[in-house]
């Protein structure tokens, strides 16, 4: 029987307020998920999920994830179960007989497929069996159910038996691990158990999904008897797809069932569904922040009221962690969500004796690594923690000016957090990045509650490079500010020539011109600096003029043509050439005999050099035509 329901949306937004005990992670270099956890009859806490950072995995086939931990979240150990395929830890439970179950479902390499997977461990957490439970084709464990006599009864679904498609998949094994009995329920086409309930009437509620009966999923609800042998079944659903997370009988018998409700393409909400014991006379609401909000754990609370969690969206971020907290009737009491600085969700929140909840999920916001196992207790009030102490690594603590540091805060806590520098507020996201652009020491400071660490930041100063020139014929002088004490040094001549072995070098240019020079120099403490200078690479006619003869070149500046004369010129045969500032040719005459005289008629205006040889010696003068 299927009903087709209605309802209001309702959403609540609760101000978050208190103390809450601890926000915990664990894992490895790689990715870590915790799915379940459950309160030990010793008062202590184990949860359960998935590893790639330990045991015989690797970040493409994970183990099982099991850790037990004190009150305060520490850890007393950490076990992996699995082989080397494939291994998804989905549930852990302590048994009547006072010890731990952990299940989920193992890849078999013989049938490439998946089956149930079980282990039992001592309460130090050492294996005493494990067990694999399924046919020829994939069957997949989600839930596991301890009963009386150390019993366990196992749910998920299976490939290899029942009807159609996928069928649900139930099977009762006693404290050795035996099978005791199972069944398969399911239409033709695909049924698939999520979780299970166990009823007042000895039976089992149990939720999921089905398409047997619409071309989309709807909610599935199931009773059995005590031999898992199905009393009533009911699906739920309108236009699109719909899934069962979890089932809870209330005080009255009746059910409540926990899902993801379509409302149009790729747009969801939680959907919480009452229905008398017989699983008739629906009636739904949906609790939460806004679409897209998912729901994947439901528990009953000390005041007959439920605890949800998931996750919901945040903008700009991604997700965060869910956790709602709703009466009776559906409506909600408490709308609280935290996280990281990345994404965040809650696979199950369990009820404690104070009346605050235990929540175990994943998150990507708090280690330097990739995903790891978040374990959090909070208070009735579901106050975000405040941490223990505040944590935070910077890229360097010694740089130069005109540089970042980067803060990347790895306190475990979702609390907002406050960047000071010198007293001064910077910046209040989780992580920072400051740029230094003077030297000094600065004390940079994280502050949340009222915890803070800190640390000093010393930014030295760049080396004040510069450099002066002159030319003496064809040589042309660099000499390097004084102030400076490089430990390297790299000149740039501009002309595709450099030096890095020298101070003050001496460079010798092929053509006159204008060149910018680079220098680069880094100092003891890494610091570098660069100065960028043009300069004008002339030796002078009139140097010529006063050593070898007499030469002159007029009109300077000139309107096009330049009339040039010699007298006692003693260096024999040469050449006067016209160069522009690229050092391209633009003109050459002879110059012979110890006296004569010639012109030239410039095309363009503009600058140029006039360069005259005499003997081994280059003389250059600068010529502006207009």
């Amino acid at each position: 029987m299927k009903f087709l329901l209605t309802a209001i949306f309702v959403f609540n937004f609760l101000k978050m307020t208190g103390q809450a005990p601890f926000e915990k992670i664990y894992g490895g270099i790689n990715a870590e998920s915790l799915r379940s956890v459950a309160v030990t009859s010793s008062g202590q806490f184990i949860a359960g999920g998935t590893t790639q950072s330990f045991g015989n995995s690797t970040i493409n086939s994970p183990d099982y994830y099991l850790i037990k931990t004190n009150m305060n979240g520490g850890t007393l150990w950490t076990k992996t179960f699995g082989d080397s395929s494939d291994n998804y830890g989905r549930n852990v439970l302590e048994t009547t007989d006072h010890n731990y179950v952990m299940s989920g479902y193992s890849y078999n390499l013989l049938n490439n497929s998946y089956d149930f997977y079980v282990v039992k461990t001592n309460t130090d957490g050492v294996k005493i069996w494990e067990r694999y439970f399924g046919g020829i084709y994939t069957e997949m464990l989600y839930d596991a159910l301890a009963i009386s006599g150390g019993r366990i009864i196992l749910c998920g679904s299976t490939l290899s038996f029942g009807n159609g498609g996928n069928d649900i998949y139930l099977v009762e094994i006693d404290s050795a691990g035996n099978i005791l009995r199972e069944n398969s329920i399911g239409e033709a086409g695909n049924e698939v158990a999520v979780n299970m309930e166990p009823m007042k009437d000895g039976g089992y509620a149990i939720t999921g999904y089905t398409n047997s009966f619409t071309p989309d999923y709807d909610i599935y609800l199931v009773e059995t008897d005590s031999d898992l042998n199905v009393k009533w079944s009911r699906n739920f659903g309108a236009n699109g797809n719909d899934y069962g997370y979890d089932v809870k009988e209330d005080n009255q018998s009746n059910l409540i069932l926990l899902g993801d409700w379509e409302n149009s393409l790729d747009t969801s909400n939680i959907v919480f569904i009452e229905t008398d014991s017989l699983g008739l006379n629906p009636f739904m609401k949906f609790p939460g922040s806004h679409e897209g909000d998912l729901g994947f754990s439901l528990n009953k609370t000390s005041d007959n009221g439920f605890v949800i969690a998931g996750y919901t969206q945040v903008p700009g971020k991604g997700s965060e962690m869910l956790l709602l907290k709703i009466d009776s009737n559906g409506d909600t009491l408490q709308n609280n969500h935290f996280g990281g600085i990345k994404n965040e969700v809650a696979f199950n929140a369990i009820p404690l004796s104070d009346n605050g909840y235990l929540i175990a999920g994943e998150t990507e916001g708090f280690g330097i690594y990739n995903l790891d196992g978040y374990l959090v207790r909070v208070d009735s009030q579901v106050t975000i923690p405040c941490p223990d102490s505040i944590t935070f690594i910077t890229s360097s603590d010694e740089l130069c000016e005109d540089e970042h540091v980067f803060f990347t805060n790895t306190t475990v806590s979702s609390q907002d957090f406050t960047w000071l520098q010198d007293g001064a507020y910077v910046s209040g996201t989780d992580d920072a990045a400051i740029f230094f652009n003077e030297s000094g020491e600065y004390n940079i400071t994280l502050e949340a509650c009222d915890q803070y660490s800190s640390a000093f930041i010393k930014v030295n100063p760049k080396p004040p490079t510069s450099f002066s020139y002159s030319v003496s014929n064809d040589s042309t002088i660099f000499k390097l500010n004084p102030a400076v004490i490089p430990a390297s040094i790299y000149w740039n001549f501009g002309d595709g020539t450099t030096d890095t072995s020298h101070l003050n070098p001496s460079h010798l240019y092929a053509y006159p011109g204008m060149y910018w020079v680079l220098l680069s120099v880094v100092d003891s403490n890494g610091c570098d600096s660069l100065f960028k200078n043009q300069i004008d690479v002339l030796s002078g006619i009139d140097n010529l003029t006063a050593e070898k003869c007499q030469f002159f070149i007029y009109p300077i500046p000139s309107a096009g043509e330049i009339n040039i004369l010699w007298k006692n010129f003693k260096s024999g045969s040469s050449k006067l050439q016209v160069l522009n500032v690229t050092g391209e040719l633009v003109a050459e005459i002879p110059i012979t005999g110890d006296a004569g005289n010639d012109k030239i008629l410039m095309p363009y205006p503009g600058i140029y050099f006039i360069n005259v040889g005499a003997g081994v010696d280059f003389f250059r003068q600068k010529l502006i035509i207009q």
